[in-house]
């Protein structure tokens, strides 16, 4: 695994930097963001604004019915009576009055749901299916060391199409898989009688209920994983190479890497840990980025505010300078943040390349011999 590390490195260097050319790394990134290549890093910050939400609106809700609470005893002992206590609903009946709230929105707020889900649903589809096209793009550019959209856009339609298509009959499957999982936990809760009011929830009845559904669902997960990270590893190269459909290419690839276990086994070891090691430096690279924008933009919107805030007493030119700088300034670093993750994806997909190359299995996407890699 040396030797192919050693030739991924010199390839991405090779590609990004012998000679430098910011057209074409401009255009590789884009091609590595269209194609999913630029995945490994930071996206697991966005849900972090949700659950910090979600934490404010409990610790609001606990706010408020402590201070009813209190407020409640107070009137209590002044009256000194009290009400009795409102009857607890099972959790089936909230539900009931919940879908019953949805049957009666107006037509308009209806309409609104449906466009809005629509446009939502064709804008993932478009994605998806840019995705499955530049996945073919991105692997012609690094093999051939080129940042050509048309022509490989072109050549590779019916694979794309065919890796788009793969991918809808998979999201479809889990969407099904989810439905299906909910209602068998919905349905165990019910019958174990979990839904009703006051009943008394504990640990060992909870696992017995849902850790079948949860290991079901994970050991789906996990084989959903592995297939679909050896479709993005050797079978789209297998199809790209072959000009073969995507069945073909995977039992093609299965009887390699049946035949060549050990050797795959290594690969994926080996490829877990510098994927590791990719993404603790990527969020290094990430925070100097970004601490060095922080320090640039104090300076150059400080002296921006100073003079025509603070000096000359120009508020409003201040917020619209603001606005212009700010605007370029911030999707300068969102450029940059992607743009710095493309010699890894440079690398690990070469790295891909050459073992399948490695294997003698017929394809060669890359070149093994140093002194043919360095002519590609």
């Amino acid at each position: 695994m040396s030797k192919l590390i050693g030739l991924s490195l010199s390839r991405a260097k090779k590609m990004l930097f012998e000679p430098f050319s910011l057209r074409k790394w401009l255009w590789l990134t884009l091609i590595a963001y269209l194609a999913g290549a630029l995945g490994a890093g930071w996206s697991g910050t966005r849900n972090v604004g949700r659950v910090a939400d979600m934490g404010k609106a409990a610790g609001g809700k606990t706010t408020a019915r402590a201070a009813g609470g209190g407020a409640g005893a107070a009137a209590a002992g002044a009256m000194e009576t009290q009400a009795p206590p409102a009857e607890e609903k099972p959790l089936t009946d909230k539900l009931r009055r919940t879908w019953n709230r949805v049957r009666n929105y107006t037509s308009l707020h209806k309409a609104v749901v449906a466009v809005v889900g629509g446009a939502t649903a064709l804008f993932i589809l478009l994605f998806m299916w840019l995705g499955a096209r530049f996945r073919f793009v991105w692997l012609n550019a690094v093999m051939k060391n080129t940042a050509e959209i048309a022509g490989p856009f072109d050549d590779f339609a019916r694979q794309g199409n065919a890796l788009f298509g793969f991918s809808l009959v998979i999201l479809g499957a889990w969407i099904l898989l989810l439905l299906g999982g909910g209602r068998w936990a919905f349905l165990a809760a019910k019958t174990a009688g979990m839904l009703e009011a006051g009943h008394a929830w504990s640990i060992g009845e909870t696992l017995r209920l849902f850790l079948p559904i949860v290991a079901a669902m994970g050991a789906v997960g996990v084989l959903t994983a592995l297939f679909s990270f050896c479709v993005r590893q050797f079978v789209t190269p297998i199809m790209a190479l072959g000009e073969t459909g995507l069945v073909a290419a995977f039992w093609t690839w299965f009887g390699i890497a049946w035949k060549r276990k050990g050797a795959f086994v290594l690969y994926c070891v080996t490829w877990l840990a510098l994927k590791i090691a990719a993404i603790i430096l990527m969020v290094l690279l990430g925070l100097a980025l970004v601490l060095a924008f922080l320090v640039c933009g104090a300076v150059l919107f400080g002296i921006a505010y100073f003079v025509l805030a603070a000096w000359l007493k120009l508020k409003m030119l201040f917020l619209a300078v603001a606005v212009v700088l700010g605007i370029p300034f911030v999707l300068l670093l969102i450029a940059l943040s992607l743009a710095i993750r493309l010699p890894f994806a440079v690398f690990f997909q070469s790295f891909a390349l050459y073992f399948l190359s490695s294997l003698e299995c017929g394809y060669e996407p890359l070149p093994l011999r140093a002194e043919d890699a360095g002519e590609v």
